[in-house]
């Protein structure tokens, strides 16, 4: 007779709390099915599962559940939405490990008291245990930084991704145009770069906090490593640096800068000119709470872009002797000339003319300096000077002796502030504000899992430790025979995967409301770089749809020279602006320009690079061999001579797959083996199996699905096996996309001109493009 066992921990606090056997009800089996993914569906991942397990409430049971029945219990211990280890033994061969979900609490007609749950392996296992967390519930907060230019220009040699442990990670700054530069990418500073995380960074985040490894040569290979995600928001100020790099200082009307000078009288012409400056003392602050004024300095404590104004009025009274004469003198030529000087240099002035002016103590003169988005260095003096040149002035009031007073009107001021809340060189970075916002970590799993087709399954030696890769090398050379294990007394069922219902394999990404996506999806109805299958079916007309939440981001040529780069913008009537973007996943890679540079600007100097930091859906938007892309784009930008990849993600990823599934003589076998808790345990689905049936047909298949696997009785067990006709893997080519475009249902194909035919007596009546070859063909309307 079979011995069975559940074993349950708790491992939701510390110490772990064990339920070795935990009792179930024997009359009502555990029926078990196994899959990593179904040919049905291919957008969905799979895992191993239970059908419902019956707990009945025991004093043991009670206490592991902590009587969570009870509708007046406050749970300490035991939460239903976090994880419980279960593994599930026959003759003590594991035949299940995964986590105990519990769905409800059932009571019978006599009142006993039964939980109801299931248990999930696998993918499944996993994306239970990272339930409702979000990529924000993550920290990256080893990884803060500054934004300098040692920092930014030191992470564009890291573009292979990390290594790290949970103490050391990597941090990426792409050259992407985020509309703040309004297009001219000749000229950057740090404020133009924002932080990206790398792809195989976040995931590793997510396995170390729920305790997982993985296995995998695709989420290590290089590749992956270049990966990057793109943040959802820029870096922005937060309100006290923005109030502590502000000021406005404030005259009260008492500051004479000209006191009681002497003038030049020449027969009723007055004159005068002073070579020096005159500092502007203005008396009382405002608003100043970095202390970033002490009077008639502004020294700001950060070095970034401000604006900076300063409004000064001028009083201008002559006397004659002791009596004011200025009502009988009238301003000829000359100039005040407010200045706003850097130590002793100039950087914005601004003048009042004299032939313009009113004397008089009553009269205030105006003279406004304004330098919006002007370049102010920390730990220097900034002051406000008044310059009188060459004053000519004529007096009625005859001979004597003249002198002149200019008093700083009350009221003129002084200000400064920040000319945005973006990032300045030399802030401090949160690398927590550069994960994306509002993205659920199983969905962020699910994405990577559907971009690259990657199947998911338990280490059979260690359940938290999951083999993942891509469908092309998840198979196995080795193959198990199983023809003694097969039962030929129950009638195969043999399903042509040519008859599926589906029509069209539509492969997307997620719509987003920059500029670029907006302009694709209105000119060509559909997402930039997706790419629809269609697969010939006379009797359905159904589609399927394999999508991620990543947002495509297509390139944007810079129009003052030939760099190419990724474009996240807003742009409305030509204005172009930021916009608050949907997550992206990019390439992440230096490349060198040709005939193109670029200047760095930075408080530590300015560079000039002839390579930057590309990040995009290529490798290399110049000359790509690999897409991210489903499908060819459709190119906002024209660039000369322009070749692209085929090697993009359908291909790569899905083509062969699709073309066996969707092929006439591809088939699903449904058959019958007598399969032992020891099958069960040293089972794998990347190993084919080998079986004859009972037609004496011997062929090698792959394993779909084993269903309703029951280890407390010996009978066989219903699996779904994969017979597929045999594709070649995908081999790449270039396209020249100098004469057309991709994108819809062209991922392979292309049509450069309205007709093309190669080859020797070939007749095209079709309206449509096409490309013709070899000879004899004959292509017909349509």
């Amino acid at each position: 007779m079979a011995r069975t066992r559940l074993a349950l921990y708790n491992e939701q606090g510390s110490p772990t709390i064990s339920l070795t056997n935990c009792p179930v009800l024997e009359d009502i089996p555990i029926s078990l099915t196994y899959e990593v993914a179904d040919v049905r569906t291919p957008e969905k991942g799979k895992g191993s599962r239970s059908k419902t397990v019956l707990i009945p409430a025991t004093q043991e049971t009670n206490i592991f559940f902590q009587n969570i029945f009870n509708v007046n219990i406050s749970l300490s211990k035991f939460n239903p939405a976090k994880k419980v280890t279960a593994i599930y033994y026959k003759n003590e061969i594991p035949q299940i490990v995964g986590l105990l979900r519990l769905i409800k609490i059932r009571r019978s007609d006599n009142g006993k008291k039964f939980y109801e749950c299931i248990i999930v392996s696998g993918s499944s296992a996993f994306f239970n245990s990272i339930g409702g967390l979000y990529l924000t519930d993550l920290d990256f907060s080893e990884i803060d930084h500054t934004l300098n230019y040692g920092n930014i220009a030191g992470s564009w040699a890291n573009t292979s991704g990390s290594t790290w442990t949970s103490t050391n990670a990597s941090r990426a700054y792409p050259m992407i145009n985020w509309g703040d530069n309004k297009d001219v990418l000749t000229t950057l500073s740090p404020k133009n770069f924002r932080l990206c995380l790398f792809a195989r960074d976040i995931l590793l985040k997510m396995f170390i906090a729920q305790g997982y490894t993985w296995e995998s040569t695709f989420l290590d290979s290089n590749l992956f490593k270049r990966l990057i995600v793109t943040p959802t928001k820029g870096i922005s100020l937060d309100s006290t640096t923005i109030a502590n790099n502000k000021m406005l200082a404030v005259a009260n009307g008492t500051e004479k800068v000209y006191n009681g000078v002497s003038l030049t009288y020449n027969t009723g012409l007055l004159t005068y000119n002073n070579a020096s400056y005159t500092n502007v003392n203005f008396q009382s602050e405002t608003y100043d709470t970095g202390n970033i004024f002490t009077t008639p300095n502004l020294t700001p404590a950060t070095s970034n872009t401000y604006n900076t104004t300063t409004n000064i009025g001028l009083t201008i009274v002559i006397k004659k002797g002791v009596n004011d004469v200025s009502a009988q003198c009238a301003g000829v030529s000359g100039q005040f000339i407010v200045t706003i000087l850097k130590g002793s240099a100039a950087i914005g002035s601004a003048s009042v003319n004299l032939s313009n002016i009113s004397l008089g103590s009553s009269a205030v003169n105006y003279c406004t300096v304004s330098l919006p988005n002007v370049n102010l260095l920390a730990a220097t003096n900034y002051t406000v000077n008044i310059h009188a040149i060459s004053l000519n002035m004529i007096s009625s009031a005859g001979s004597g002796t003249y002198t002149m007073d200019v008093t700083v009107a009350n009221g003129s001021n002084y200000s400064t502030e920040f000319s945005s809340n973006q990032a300045y060189d030399g802030i401090s970075v949160s690398a927590n504000n550069a994960i994306p916002e509002n993205v659920k970590q199983s969905d962020f799993f699910s994405w990577i899992c559907r971009r690259f087709h990657l199947f998911v399954m338990p280490d059979k030696n260690n359940p938290k430790n999951l083999i993942i890769e891509d469908r092309e090398n998840f198979y196995l050379t080795t193959s198990k025979n199983w023809t003694l294990k097969h039962d030929s007394s129950i009638d195969e069922e043999i399903i042509p995967l040519g008859e599926f219902d589906t029509t069209v394999y539509k492969f997307t990404d997620k719509e987003d409301k920059d500029y670029f996506n907006s302009w694709h999806q209105d000119t060509y109805k559909n997402v930039y770089g997706s790419y629809d299958k269609i697969v010939t079916n006379d009797f359905v007309n159904s589609d399927k749809t394999i999508s991620t939440g990543f947002s495509p981001t297509p390139y944007g040529k810079n129009p003052y020279s030939n760099i190419l780069t990724a474009v996240i913008e807003q742009k409305q009537n030509g204005v172009v602006t930021e916009i608050k973007p949907n997550i992206r996943l990019l390439y992440y890679k230096q490349i060198n320009l040709v005939n193109a540079q670029w200047t760095f600007t930075t408080n530590s100097g300015n560079y000039t690079y002839t390579n930057y930091p590309h990040a995009g859906h290529t490798d290399n938007p110049y000359n790509p061999t690999l897409d991210l892309n489903w499908g060819l784009p459709n190119l906002p930008y024209v660039y000369p001579n322009q070749f692209w990849t085929t090697n993009n993600a359908y291909n790569k990823y899905y083509s062969r797959y699709i073309n066996q599934i969707t092929d006439k003589n591809s088939k699903i076998v449904v058959t019958h083996f007598y399969l032992d808790a020891q099958d069960i345990m040293d089972f794998d689905f990347r190993n084919p199996i080998y079986y004859v049936n009972k037609s004496n047909e011997g062929a090698y298949y792959l394993v779909n699905k084993i269903i309703d696997y029951n280890p407390l009785k010996e009978q066989s067990t219903k699996v779904e096996l994969l017979k597929l006709t045999n594709y070649d893997e995908f081999t790449p080519t270039d396209i020249d996309m100098s004469g057309g475009v991709g994108g819809g249902n062209n991922s392979y194909e292309r049509v450069f001109l309205d007709n093309i035919t190669k080859g020797d007596d070939n007749t095209n009546y079709g309206e449509n493009s096409m490309i013709v070859g070899g000879t004899g063909n004959y292509i017909a309307n349509g």
